[in-house]
């Protein structure tokens, strides 16, 4: 009889054992930042979920997204702005390719300035790599990196 309830035992004690927390893991929440030469992309994670996405290219920022739709779980995602779809891929907690297709609207129709392309950028297959990186951007708040600026922080 003490065998039989030594075995009921272990099976509840095994039945009852938690997942190996790789199976339920998720993005490190934070700032994504991706450089790839003239396109710096900042995105920013909670729980998976992207809460904001802001793309610089040529070293000015061409908007800001809060309104990011997310679907997937980890460790693929795909996350929508406008007409932009980001398929990551996370290669760990706090890293991932991604996959841009599609266009967002990053100009004044008005202004007549074409350094950010216009009114619209475009991406097709364009393959950019994510890493958790808090450093600010854009400390004075101008639209332009930082790097761009070194004069200003010196």
């Amino acid at each position: 009889m003490k065998k039989i309830a030594l075995l009921i035992l272990a099976a509840v004690a095994l039945c009852s054992c938690s997942k190996d927390e790789t199976d339920t893991a998720v993005p490190a929440d934070g700032q994504y930042i991706a450089d790839a030469m003239d396109l710096v992309v900042c995105v920013v994670l909670e729980k998976g979920k992207c809460t904001y996405f802001a793309p610089f290219i040529y070293g000015k920022v061409v908007g800001s997204w809060n309104n990011v739709s997310t679907s997937g779980e980890y460790p693929n995602y795909v996350y929508r702005v406008e007409d932009l779809t980001i398929t990551a891929d996370f290669e760990s907690p706090t890293a991932f390719t991604a996959i841009l297709n599609g266009g967002l609207n990053t100009g004044d129709f008005n202004s007549g300035d074409l350094s950010t392309g216009g009114a619209l950028s475009y991406f097709e297959n364009t393959i950019i790599q994510f890493k958790l990186d808090n450093r600010t951007l854009d400390a004075n708040g101008d639209g332009i990196l930082d790097e761009m600026q070194p004069d200003l922080f010196q």
